[in-house]
């Protein structure tokens, strides 16, 4: 019998940002990405502080994020099948119809 030793994890609570977010995520430079319940895309440094924001509506309610790429944010739109890639300032680059590509799901 393998016995392993017991692992404790303590978090401390380093920054708090007041938002009303539906979705949150970050990337590998510590960056947060917070979709609020207004439909806006914020982005906040490591510290807390509010960076850049994207708001736009054509494409209806925005629902995910990829960040993976802090350099080319991907933002999910299904409700119109739409992707729309964002630089690194939230400063859209470009769209995708998944539609026009015959991608329904």
């Amino acid at each position: 019998m393998i016995t392993l030793p017991q692992i404790i994890i303590n978090w401390i609570l380093l920054i708090s940002v007041d938002a009303n977010a539906v979705f949150i995520t970050s990337d590998r430079l510590q960056q947060v990405y917070v979709i609020t319940d207004q439909n806006t895309l914020v982005k906040y440094d490591s510290t807390g502080k509010r960076l850049f924001t994207y708001n736009q509506t054509r494409f209806g309610q925005l629902r995910s994020v990829d960040a993976s790429n802090p350099m080319k944010v991907i933002c999910s739109y299904p409700d119109y099948g739409n992707v729309v890639m964002l630089d690194n300032t939230l400063s859209e680059v470009g769209v995708i119809s998944l539609k026009l590509l015959g991608i329904s799901n």
